[in-house]
């Protein structure tokens, strides 16, 4: 099969499927059913050719790449065995200085042509691909090969309302159609023979058993019913429980039934045992709303997010092994940069969706542009759900809105231009920590230039923190690029959170594995997000009285405190009369409970982690001892440093010897 190179193919030019309709024509005995039909002819061939030519491509690559190795090879062993012929000479002694000349002079000329190698590689004659035109064939549509105006009109209309959903079902013989408030019984010849009334519940869905010979009705709330053909009897299962039943179906043997909840899920029951339950599939085999299309983010699991310079994905097999990387280390949401592919659009690769934005077609250069957001299957399903927000705002930025529980997420990929006066790209330096407030981590590894300014004032603008300078890591996992010559790691690659969502930011590092196949010389940065949402304030409760024991055993307190107890009852006894027995005792133990504080309640400075040899007056001392330490530093250098200085040795003797009579004593 011949094909034209890819990139001579207009994407604008070619449509990714063909697709015609056509109306299938059933006779129901007197009447005529019409049903309309969309045939398309998906775009499997169309890929299956792309990868035929991106296969055929990468294999010359590396036939190439494998040529070029052997000639660089056996030129430098050449360079090697002549070195070593020249030393062996030299040790010898028996080279002269015309002899070594030459043996450097061949030297110099292999390398020479080494270096003209590498710069000008090998030329390659590439012959041209031939299209056969014949190869796909499409005839022309003509519209005399179907007139709609010779069919015959509509047998019969059956009117029903529309503000509700109706269910029908039928066998060989009758059709059954929920009209409410009746369930209404029609022959072949769409003649109504019986109407029902139904008392029950709304029904929902409902289906024909050739095992039972009768038709199963589910309700919302009023459980499931069997009625026979001819609407006759009408019985209630029992063996299955009332739940908020969706839709049903059955097979010979078996019946299926699905639920209208949060989790949606199925279960199976027996035809042939009275109904008795088989089996029931949870989420996430079955549909959960809640999880599976509305949550990407929790307060429980963690979410990865991706940070990628992929150096071109125009190819699909490259956009294929990158969405194998990313499932292999389970990335939800990746911003891509780099990315090469023209144009802007969606494209969808192993259930991964590209949100791609680059230059146009005609503007494009070898000069690689272009950035993208790939969003899991998860993430797929939610952004999709949530209305397929996105936007290209040029060749370098895409964003991308999702609307989902609990907080709505904008991801924006950057792929930023670098200073086209030194054309260096952006590093953020350790001496940006403590002066850019709070944007940038102590943990950043490069010396800051120009564009890192710029970009800690952007950061500073709009309240981003840069969170790949937040957490400690091994070099090898902070920095994301090499300099082919200098051989030196950089920090190239930035993940930027609003300031808020800082501590939901649990870990990023950078991962080399990633890396090998895909053809790109950056490494991928990945980031750990699990939400940590406002806390609620909590509401202080009146817990158990702590009382200091050694103060109830203190006879002067708890005199004053028995006098105070005489004094209030004194003044509310003729008040009081009024009350009842409970009212006047919780009226005198609200009064014990507040005023006991005053008298025997634990200080709060010393009752937790306190031995019980450190008494009052020690804790005291103590005090003093620490304030007279802070007063002789703030008279460092002074003229009464000695003053101050002396009284804190001279508390600090008094607590040692507290605490070691104190301890004897004990």
């Amino acid at each position: 099969m011949n094909m034209i190179p890819r990139e001579k193919i207009k994407a604008n030019n070619i449509t990714n499927s063909f697709r015609y309709k056509f109306i299938q024509v059933e006779f129901i005995n007197n009447g005529i059913l019409l049903t309309f039909k969309t045939i398309s002819i998906d775009d499997k061939w169309h890929h299956e050719c792309h990868a035929t030519v991106d296969r055929f491509y990468e294999e010359k690559c590396q036939e190439l790449q494998e040529r070029c190795v052997e000639k660089v090879g056996e030129k430098r062993k050449k360079i090697h065995q002549l070195k070593l012929k020249t030393n062996e000479l030299i040790r010898e002694q028996e080279a002269t200085h015309d002899d070594i000349c030459s043996l450097k002079a061949t030297i110099n000329d292999i390398k020479r042509e080494i270096n003209q190698f590498e710069e000008n590689g090998i030329v390659v004659d590439a012959d041209p691909l031939i299209m056969n035109k014949n190869l796909v064939y499409i005839e022309q549509w003509t519209s005399n090969e179907l007139d709609l105006s010779t069919l015959s009109s509509p047998f019969r209309t059956v009117a029903y309302s529309k503000d509700s959903w109706t269910a029908t079902i039928s066998n060989n013989h009758f059709l059954l159609i929920d009209q409410c408030p009746n369930l209404c019984l029609y022959d072949k010849q769409s003649i109504l023979l019986k109407e029902y009334p139904w008392e029950y519940d709304s029904i929902p869905d409902m289906c024909w058993s050739s095992t039972l010979n009768s038709f199963i009705i589910i309700t919302g709330k009023n459980g499931i019913f069997l009625m026979n053909e001819n609407l006759t009897s009408l019985e209630c299962i029992q063996t299955i429980e009332k739940k908020r039943w969706l839709s049903c179906t059955c097979s010979d043997s078996t019946l299926f039934l699905t639920t209208n909840e949060s989790d949606s899920n199925i279960f199976q029951f027996n035809l042939l045992l009275s109904f008795h339950f088989m089996k029931e599939w949870k989420s996430p085999q079955s549909c959960n709303s809640d999880e599976e299309q509305t949550h990407i983010v929790s307060t429980t699991n963690i979410t990865r997010f991706g940070s990628w310079n992929v150096r071109s994905c125009y190819r699909v097999t490259k956009r294929e092994l990158i969405v194998r990387r990313l499932k292999r280390y389970q990335i939800e949401v990746a911003a891509l940069a780099e990315t090469n592919i023209p144009n802007s659009g969606i494209y969808v690769v192993n259930e991964y969706t590209f949100i791609y934005s680059g230059a146009l077609e005609k503007e494009r250069t070898r000069a690689a542009h272009g950035a993208a957001v790939c969003l899991g299957p998860k993430a797929s399903r939610v952004w999709r759900n949530s209305g397929s927000i996105w936007r290209s705002v040029n060749s370098r930025i895409v964003a991308v809105r999702i609307k989902c529980q609990s907080i709505p997420i904008t991801v924006i990929a950057v792929y930023a231009p670098v200073n086209p006066s030194n054309g260096l790209n952006a590093r953020v330096g350790v001496e940006q920590a403590s002066s850019a407030q709070s944007v940038v981590g102590k943990h950043a590894v490069d010396k800051q230039n120009q564009n890192g300014r710029r970009l800690v004032d952007f950061c500073l603008f709009n309240r981003f923190v840069i969170t790949n300078t937040f957490f400690p890591h091994k070099s090898v996992h902070q920095t994301t690029w090499m300099h082919p010559k200098t051989k030196q790691w950089y920090m190239l690659d930035y993940i930027l959170v609003n300031r808020r969502f800082r501590n939901s930011i649990q870990d990023v590092s950078a991962h080399r594995g990633a890396t090998g196949g895909i053809g790109t010389d950056h490494h991928l940065l990945m980031v750990k997000v699990r939400i940590h949402l406002k806390c609620r304030k909590k509401t202080t409760e009146t817990g158990r009285l702590k009382l200091d024991y050694e103060k109830l055993n203190n006879e002067k307190l708890v005199a004053e405190f028995q006098t105070e107890l005489l004094k209030h009852r004194n003044n509310t006894q003729e008040n009081n009369r009024d009350l009842s027995v409970n009212e006047k005792f919780t009226q005198f133990a609200d009064y014990i409970h507040e005023h006991s504080k005053e008298y025997f309640i634990k200080d709060q400075k010393y009752q937790k982690n306190t031995k019980e040899w450190f008494t009052h007056e020690i804790a005291d001392i103590v005090d003093k001892k620490a304030k007279a330490y802070l007063q002789w530093q703030h008279h460092r250098g002074k003229i009464d440093e000695n003053k101050y200085r002396n009284q804190y040795r001279m508390l600090a003797k008094t607590v040692k010897n507290k605490l070691e009579a104190r301890q004897r004593e004990y």
